[in-house]
């Protein structure tokens, strides 16, 4: 399936927005009263590993984009 390069374009986007949701939900989940919510270290670490590989998946994505 050949995608064109609009639709790798905004393919790329989302990946980029979703791992930024994500980073930003980690972010005020860690600010919240611990007595609210209850985040322990693997889930935080989980969340920020998928929204880094997210960010960079839409990075790679666009660059290939950009190359041609």
């Amino acid at each position: 399936m050949r995608l064109s390069i609009k639709q790798v374009e905004a393919l790329s986007k989302v990946f980029i927005d979703f791992g930024k949701i994500i980073f930003a939900a980690l972010v005020v989940g860690n600010f919240l009263p611990k007595n609210l919510i209850i985040i322990n270290y693997t889930l935080i670490c989980i969340g920020l590993l998928i929204s880094a590989i997210s960010i960079t998946f839409g990075m790679f994505l666009l660059k290939g984009v950009n190359d041609k």
